[in-house]
C-alpha cells in the first residue's frame, strides 16, 4: 500500500515537472537558440588563432650522482625552468629576434606547463599566423637555453676567477716556503725551525690540490650543465586553428543559456501564484475543486455532441458533484462568476447547462451579465429583449428560446444594456423573477413554469458587484478560475466578496490550458457550427446589434 502511495506520488511530481518544462519550453528554447547564436556569431567575428608547441626535456645528471638523486633534481629543475621560461628577459630576446610582435604582447601568448610525472616541458605559443607562432614558440626555447648557458658560463668564469687567485696564492706561498726550507737546511740542517716550515708546505701542497681538484669539477659540471636542457620536439606551423572553436563554443552556449533559463522558469515558479492546478486551489482556498475543464487552446469553443470526449466526461464530473452538494439544499439556481473577465466563465455555464438538459432536467440558461453580455453572441442568438426588459415590465412576455440543438434546454439572453445593472439585479424584481421562471407565479409575463434548474452567468465578480448581489440570492454559486490567469489573490477576493454577500459557494471549476505533456484531444470540442440556435460558436459577424432599453421599451 505505502508503495503504490509513494510510486502515485513519484508519478505525479514527474508530471508536475513534465508540465513546468511545457510550460517555459519556449524560454528555454529561445535562451539556447539566442546564447547559441551570439557564440557563434562572435566565434565567426574572431580571427583563427593558431597554437605551436615545443617539448623541452629536463636531465640533470652530474658526476657521482645516482640514478634516483638525478631523479629528483631532474624533478626539482622542472619546476623551476616552468616558471623561468616566461620571464621577461627571455621573452625580450625572442621577440627581438622573431619581430612583429612585444615582449608584453607576447606574455600574453605564451603558455608554459609541465606534463605531471615527466621532465619534460610544454612551451606553447598562439598567434594569428601559424608560422610565426611556430618562430616565436622556437625562438623562446633557443633564448631560454642560450640564457641559462649564459649564466651558467657566467658562475663557471666567476668560480675560475676565484679559484686562479687562490691557486696562485698558494703557488707563490708553496715556492716561498720551498725557499726557506732549502736556505735553513743548507745552513743548519738539524734546525728546529725546519720540521714547522716543512708542515706548512705540506699544508699547502695539500690546498693547492684541493683547489684544482674543485677547478676540474667546475668545468666537469659545466659540460653537464650544456645537456640539461633539450630540445626534444620543436615547433612546427599548425594546419588548423586552436581557437575559437565555433561548434563547442555555440554547443557551450546552448548549455549555459538552457541553465540559465532553468534558474529563471524556476525562479517564475516559484514567484507565480496563479492558481493552475485544482490540488492547490483546494489548499489555498479551502474550496472543493468541483472539476477541471481544458480550455483546448481556446475558451470559446463549445461542449461537443461526443459523449465521449473527456470535455463531456469533465461536466458530468461537475453534474454528479452538483448533485452531492445538492444533498443538504436543493440547487434550483446556479450562478457561475470568475475573478476575472474572460470567456470561460461564459463556456461553463453554457456547457453546465447543456450538461444538466442532456441528463433530462429542464434547464434554463439565463445571461445577467448585463454590462458585456456574450451568450447571444456565442450561440447566434438576437438580443433585442431580454432579462434587462422582463425586469423592467413584469407583464412582458418572457423571451426564452428552445435549444434545437440540446433538448429540454432554454437560453434567456441579457437584453438591452441598462444604465443601472446593479440596482435592476439587486431590486426584489430579480428574486421574484427566478422563483416564477421555477415555480411559476402569477403576475409574472404570461407563462408558467420553465425550467427545473436555472444556469445564471454573471459578471466577473472583481470587477461588477452584480455577480455578488445575484450569488446571494441563487441556491449555489460556481466560482471559475482560470490557471492561466487567476491569482491568489484575485480568489481570495472574489471569495471574501460572495461570502459578504452570504452566497453559498459550492466550490471551484479549474479551466486549465492543456501543456504540451498533456493536450486535450481534439475530439474534445467542436467547431462546427450547426443552426444558429444551438449551442455552438456562431460564424464571424453574426451577432445582432444591441438596441438600448430606452429603444427597446419603446418599441
Amino acid at each position: 500500500m505505502l508503495e503504490a502511495v509513494s510510486r502515485s506520488d513519484r508519478t505525479s511530481a514527474l508530471q508536475n515537472y513534465l508540465a513546468i518544462a511545457g510550460r517555459w519550453l519556449w524560454l528555454l528554447g529561445l535562451c539556447g537558440l539566442i546564447a547559441a547564436g551570439g557564440a557563434f556569431a562572435v566565434s565567426k567575428a574572431q580571427p583563427a588563432v593558431y597554437r605551436a608547441t615545443t617539448l623541452l626535456t629536463i636531465n640533470q645528471q652530474l658526476p657521482g650522482q645516482d640514478a634516483y638523486s638525478s631523479l629528483l633534481a631532474s624533478d626539482q629543475l622542472v619546476v623551476t625552468y616552468e616558471a623561468l621560461i616566461s620571464q621577461p628577459v627571455v621573452l625580450t630576446r625572442a621577440a627581438h629576434q622573431v619581430g612583429g610582435v612585444s615582449p608584453t604582447r607576447l606574455a600574453q601568448q605564451v603558455t608554459v606547463q609541465d606534463q605531471p610525472g615527466t621532465q619534460i616541458i610544454q612551451l606553447s605559443v598562439d598567434d594569428t599566423s601559424p608560422r610565426r607562432a611556430a618562430a616565436l614558440a622556437n625562438a623562446i626555447a633557443a633564448a631560454f637555453i642560450a640564457i641559462h648557458q649564459e649564466s651558467a658560463d657566467a658562475k663557471l668564469s666567476s668560480a675560475e676567477q676565484q679559484l686562479e687567485q687562490q691557486l696562485n696564492q698558494i703557488t707563490s706561498q708553496i715556492t716561498s716556503l720551498s725557499a726557506s726550507i732549502d736556505a735553513l737546511r743548507a745552513k743548519d740542517p738539524k734546525s728546529s725551525e725546519l720540521a714547522a716550515l716543512q708542515q706548512q708546505l705540506q699544508t699547502a701542497s695539500t690546498r693547492r690540490d684541493y683547489l684544482q681538484t674543485v677547478n676540474s669539477q667546475l668545468i666537469t659540471q659545466n659540460l653537464a650543465a650544456r645537456d640539461t636542457i633539450v630540445v626534444f620536439q620543436p615547433a612546427v606551423p599548425p594546419l588548423r586553428s586552436d581557437h575559437p572553436n565555433a561548434l563547442l563554443n555555440t554547443a557551450l552556449a546552448a548549455l549555459l543559456g538552457l541553465v540559465v533559463a532553468a534558474c529563471l522558469a524556476l525562479v517564475f515558479e516559484l514567484l507565480d501564484n496563479r492558481m493552475r492546478s485544482s490540488k492547490r486551489l483546494e489548499e489555498f482556498t479551502g474550496m472543493p475543486a468541483l472539476a477541471t475543464v481544458g480550455a483546448g487552446g481556446q475558451a470559446n469553443l463549445l461542449l461537443s455532441t461526443d459523449e465521449t470526449s473527456r470535455l463531456a466526461e469533465s461536466f458530468r464530473t461537475l453534474q454528479t458533484n452538483l448533485s452531492f452538494a445538492a444533498l443538504e439544499r436543493p440547487l434550483r439556481t446556479i450562478v457561475v462568476t470568475s475573478p476575472l473577465p474572460g470567456k470561460s466563465k461564459t463556456t461553463v455555464a453554457i456547457n453546465l447547462a447543456a450538461t444538466l438538459a442532456r441528463s433530462g432536467r429542464r434547464t434554463l440558461l439565463v445571461d445577467a451579465d448585463l454590462h458585456q453580455p456574450s451568450i447571444h453572441e456565442r450561440l447566434g442568438l438576437e438580443n433585442s429583449t431580454g432579462l434587462s426588459l422582463c425586469l423592467l415590465d413584469s407583464e412582458r412576455p418572457r423571451p426564452i428560446t428552445p435549444s434545437p440543438a440540446v433538448p429540454q434546454l432554454s437560453i434567456l439572453t441579457a437584453g438591452p444594456t441598462p444604465p443601472n445593472p446593479a440596482e435592476l439585479l439587486s431590486s426584489g424584481r430579480m428574486r421574484r423573477f427566478l422563483e416564477a421562471l421555477l415555480v411559476g407565479q402569477r403576475g409574472w409575463g404570461d407563462l408558467g413554469a420553465v425550467a427545473d434548474v436555472v444556469v445564471i452567468d454573471t459578471p466577473p465578480a472583481t470587477a461588477f458587484v452584480d455577480a455578488a448581489v445575484i450569488a446571494g440570492q441563487a441556491d449555489g454559486t460556481i466560482l471559475v478560475v482560470d490557471g492561466s490567469k487567476s491569482r491568489a489573490g484575485h480568489v481570495m477576493w472574489t471569495k471574501d466578496t460572495l461570502s459578504r454577500a452570504r452566497a453559498r459557494i459550492l466550490g471551484v471549476v479549474l479551466i486549465q490550458a492543456p501543456s504540451l505533456w498533456g493536450a486535450a484531444s481534439k475530439r474534445d470540442i467542436t467547431e462546427e457550427p450547426v443552426d444558429e440556435r444551438s449551442v455552438i460558436e456562431p460564424e464571424p459577424g453574426s451577432a445582432k446589434p444591441q438596441p438600448s432599453v430606452t429603444q427597446a421599451v419603446e418599441r
